[in-house]
């Protein structure tokens, strides 16, 4: 089961509102949880989770994800209990208070259902919600390449899915030579993790595809189930969050 906390965070001095990390958001959940899972999370390389911190306009949302049931027992439990209405923060010296708590899940195969089986439009708006980044060959690549972004979506699916990190490489070239770039509204940021300063990307893009009608419903499944996964590294930390917007809510015209 795929499940979706979105927690509203209140925190305010003088004034002013502070940002709150997502990285230091991390912590807050490795402290919450039983040790021993969280120690089994720490030696695994792709995460059963993610999580990321969105400021709008009427406040912060803290949203965690998780992928499979024993994480949503042990991570999405334990931030949903009514117990858990407030914690401190270290980083930021400040006590944080939870003033809203929102739930949801959907199941992979409900997810297969309404997105592989139907006819997908050939038109893909994704908006980067939260520092984007992937690693390749020992370096950081902070721009949308296709081959990484599809190949970082599927290994997470066959990571949880099908225990292994093994993923079709015909299918991935697929993906890769009928997909492209047509439009895109994006800016390059640094993101902090643990005092380490990681080059990435935030924004918009608009994909076009084209291919058979099967290709272009797994390519549309994928995207779906990497709106709980996220894409790219350091997922866990907050960052590389996505989602499938709108025209209008891209800001994109013209596609």
């Amino acid at each position: 089961m795929l499940q979706r906390l979105i927690c509203k965070l209140e925190i305010q001095e003088n004034g002013v509102k502070k940002y709150i990390p997502g990285d230091a958001l991390h912590g807050v959940i490795m402290e919450l949880i039983d040790t021993d899972y969280a120690n089994e999370l720490h030696v695994q390389s792709l995460k059963p989770y993610s999580q990321y911190v969105e400021r709008k306009r009427d406040g912060t949302y803290w949203t965690i994800q998780t992928l499979e049931e024993n994480a949503g027992r042990q991570i999405i439990d334990a931030i949903a209990s009514t117990d858990f209405s407030q914690f401190y923060l270290k980083r930021l010296g400040s006590e944080i208070i939870i003033s809203d708590k929102t739930l949801s899940e959907v199941s992979p195969e409900t997810l297969v259902k309404r997105y592989y089986f139907e006819q997908s439009e050939r038109i893909f708006r994704i908006r980067f919600l939260s520092p984007t980044s992937f690693k390749s060959g020992g370096t950081y690549v902070f721009h949308p390449d296709l081959r990484l972004f599809f190949g970082s979506l599927m290994r997470k699916y066959s990571s949880i899915y099908e225990q292994n990190n093994e993923i079709d490489s015909e299918t991935l070239e697929s993906l890769v030579n009928n997909s492209k770039i047509v439009r895109y509204d994006l800016k390059s940021v640094y993101n902090e993790i643990e005092r380490i300063r990681l080059p990435a990307f935030c924004g918009t893009i608009v994909l076009k595809t084209t291919g058979p009608q099967s290709l272009v419903n797994y390519m549309h499944f994928l995207m779906r189930f990497g709106e709980f996964s996220g894409v790219g590294i350091k997922c866990a930390m907050g960052m590389v969050a996505l989602r499938l917007t709108s025209k209008h809510e891209t800001g994109i015209m013209g596609v």
